[in-house]
């Protein structure tokens, strides 16, 4: 993420995040060369240890959302599918 803000490329993103970089995450606590993580709002000696942080997903929230149907909907919604199909 440091690199990306202080790249051109991130010319953008850098009135986002106005916070002033304490400290670099090592490969160790990131999955993978490719995540853009950063802590905001804490000070150095605040940091959760062990990378005990929210993964956030979207805007609000902090685990992958879910749009599926209830289901007992779903089983219906099943049934009706395949009754369409063998009737025709």
């Amino acid at each position: 993420m440091a690199q990306l803000l202080g790249s051109p490329a991130g010319a953008l993103l850098r009135p986002r995040f106005p916070q002033h970089v304490i400290g670099l995450i090592g490969a160790a606590g990131l999955i993978g060369p490719q995540e853009l993580t950063f802590y905001a709002g804490l000070s150095a000696d605040r940091l959760p240890a062990g990378g005990s942080g929210d993964r956030v997903y979207s805007f609000g929230a902090t685990g992958p959302t879910s749009s599926s149907f209830d289901p007992v909907l779903q089983a219906f919604v099943l049934i009706g599918a395949v009754a369409l199909l063998v009737r025709s």
